[in-house]
């Protein structure tokens, strides 16, 4: 009796470790978006992240993180749509809001 147990305790070591070997990959894109229509994803997107090839993550994107109800997408870095994207965003992150006198 003492044998099954060890052996499925050595069975669950084993599940546990090769599990843990392949990393997290609830952050990571895992492939990349298609067809994308800027104007109408921009008003849409909070912010967004570059996604950088590591332990976890096997490939390089650019992560879109929506407002409503947390949905990300995972663009390719070396589209046009991205870039686009990307920097229509920088430009309404970094406007100053115009002076308003009281």
């Amino acid at each position: 009796m003492s044998s099954r147990i060890l052996f499925l305790l050595v069975l669950v070591c084993v599940y546990f470790c090769c599990s843990s070997a392949y990393g997290n990959y609830e952050n990571c894109c895992l492939s990349y978006a298609k067809r994308v229509q800027v104007h109408l994803l921009l008003n849409r997107v909070n912010f967004y992240r570059m996604q950088e090839i590591n332990d976890s993550c096997n490939k390089r994107a650019v992560q879109f993180y929506l407002r409503k109800r947390n949905h990300v997408i995972c663009g390719d870095p070396r589209e046009i749509w991205v870039k686009t994207l990307q920097m229509k965003i920088n430009r309404r992150m970094h406007q100053i809001p115009p002076n308003r006198i009281y």
